[in-house]
């Protein structure tokens, strides 16, 4: 995940925001209050930032982050480069479980193996067997849990 996004989202949420806020709220303190993004640019980042697992969906179309923001080291003059590609940002969910699992000591070609054996040995579906190695290691892996659970539901429809 990009440290660069995480720090755009704390810095959002760190701006005197209330826990929650709906999309538009989120795109216009990032636009007109922090004046980091126009507003189309702003929606993307939203969506990167939901996509990549820094925003936790909540009832009524409000978002809250799924990391503590004190874990994002803002800078007191954080600008982000109004330059950055906010598309290579959004990753799919796949590529963010098998970033976790290397997170936990493999590299990229041991994780997708070490996940598709645990998925084959326990009759797990891709995403939950990469949750359950980084579990078994002790990793905190909640801010994958409701993108997971929506993409069962999918698949059970």
């Amino acid at each position: 995940m990009s440290e660069d996004l995480k720090r755009i989202v704390a810095s959002v949420y760190s701006s005197g925001a209330r826990g929650s806020l709906s999309t538009i709220e989120f795109v216009n303190i990032l636009s007109y209050n922090l004046r980091f993004f126009p507003p189309d640019r702003a929606r993307k980042v939203h969506q990167a930032a939901l996509g990549s697992g820094l925003l936790r969906p909540e009832e009524g179309g409000m978002f809250r982050p799924s990391f503590p923001l004190e874990e994002a080291e803002v800078p007191p003059d954080y600008r982000p480069n109004p330059d950055m590609n906010i598309e290579s940002l959004n990753r799919s969910l796949s590529e963010r479980l098998i970033e976790s699992v290397c997170d936990i000591g493999m590299n990229r070609k041991e994780a997708i193996k070490a996940i598709n054996r645990t998925a084959e040995s326990l009759n797990l579906l891709f995403p939950a067997a990469a949750i359950y190695l980084c579990v078994e290691e002790g990793k905190d892996m909640s801010m994958f849990l409701t993108e997971v659970e929506s993409t069962f539901l999918n698949i059970a429809r």
